[in-house]
């Protein structure tokens, strides 16, 4: 457990950072996500939910000026100490206006962290992005397929195997159970440590709680036509596959400021 998680960091208690193969995720993600960013006014991005900070750390090394912003403590100092040369700022990426007076040509919201956001907390996401992206600035936004969750049809995400500690493994495991609001669902993730020997071979090393905003493609689009972004397209994920409900594991929206 890092130092500076506090009790109050859920998203803290989620190690990122070891639980995904970064590697192979960027190599996938890559000609999709450079296709888009290309036409960015200039080579400026913020990354808002960045997490331990993997895709800002390729983006510097290939000359773009990368800021970073998450509310979790535990995942800023884990992108600091792995990626000095991005800025990194602890914060609600709902207050993007108030944590940075930065202006960019490119925006990215991805790994699923826009579902943390409710419906006004989105709203002052986009309000802000909308005053900080140039115009012409390009918004990449990447979450789950909640089509398929919020009928409960989908309960689950595939289970994740890693390499853990002493020759162990580590699980990650992403479950879903129905909210009292239905364009919410209740995110448990878990994280179980995988014995290489013993009796009990899983131990819970952590769990927690989220509610999500089962964000809607539809949903989504309206809002962000309502702060003048424009030529929104969708995908089924950051291989620029069609954008399928209830077949897609992914909904990706890429939309330009007006």
């Amino acid at each position: 457990m890092l130092s500076s998680m506090t009790q109050d960091d859920t998203y803290g208690r989620i190690r990122y950072r070891g639980l995904i193969a970064w590697s192979s995720r960027l190599e996938r993600e890559w000609p999709f996500l450079t296709s888009q960013l290309e036409t960015a006014p200039d080579r400026s991005v913020i990354d808002l939910g960045c997490g331990p900070g993997e895709h800002l750390g390729r983006l510097a090394r290939e000359g773009w000026r990368a800021l970073g912003i998450d509310r979790s403590s535990s995942q800023i100092e884990e992108a600091r100490k792995h990626h000095p040369d991005v800025t990194f700022v602890e914060g609600p990426m709902e207050d993007l206006a108030e944590l940075t007076t930065a202006s960019v040509g490119a925006a990215l919201c991805i790994g699923n962290a826009l579902p943390s956001l409710d419906d006004t907390q989105l709203d002052r996401l986009l309000a802000g992005l909308a005053a900080r992206l140039h115009p012409g600035g390009i918004l990449v936004i990447q979450l789950i397929d909640f089509t398929p969750i919020l009928t409960g049809s989908k309960r689950a995400l595939p289970v994740t195997v890693r390499p853990g500690e002493d020759g162990d493994e580590t699980v990650f495991l992403r479950v879903f159970a129905p909210d009292p609001d239905p364009r919410y669902v209740q995110f448990i993730p878990a994280t179980l440590s995988l014995l290489s020997d013993g009796a009990s071979p899983l131990h819970l090393q952590s769990s927690s709680r989220l509610r999500h905003r089962g964000w809607l493609a539809g949903e989504l689009e309206e809002q962000l036509g309502a702060h003048e972004f424009r030529g929104v397209q969708r995908f089924g994920g950051m291989d620029g596959s069609p954008y399928e409900p209830n077949r897609s594991a992914d909904l990706v929206l890429v939309a330009r400021r007006g």
